[in-house]
């Protein structure tokens, strides 16, 4: 999961990153857009996150309730 994250992490900032370079330089509006961009990328990218970890959490845990583990 970690490998994929920062792969579609990687994937977001460069075409929201280029998306807000194009909108700056038709607008006249630099770095504004780019950062929105950017922003917007991570914010994608950490609730993609959050919304995997809670589908992990819901799903019991991997399998291991109820074993012991070998912790008394």
């Amino acid at each position: 999961m970690g490998i994929s994250f920062g792969i579609a992490m990687a994937i977001r900032l460069a075409i929201f990153y280029y998306l807000g370079r194009w909108a700056d330089e038709k607008l006249g509006t630099n770095p504004w857009l780019t950062l929105v961009g950017i922003l917007l990328a991570i914010g994608m990218s950490f609730h993609h996150l959050i919304t995997e970890f809670s589908k992990l959490n819901s799903g019991g845990g991997g399998g291991t309730e109820g074993e012991d583990n070998g912790r008394e």
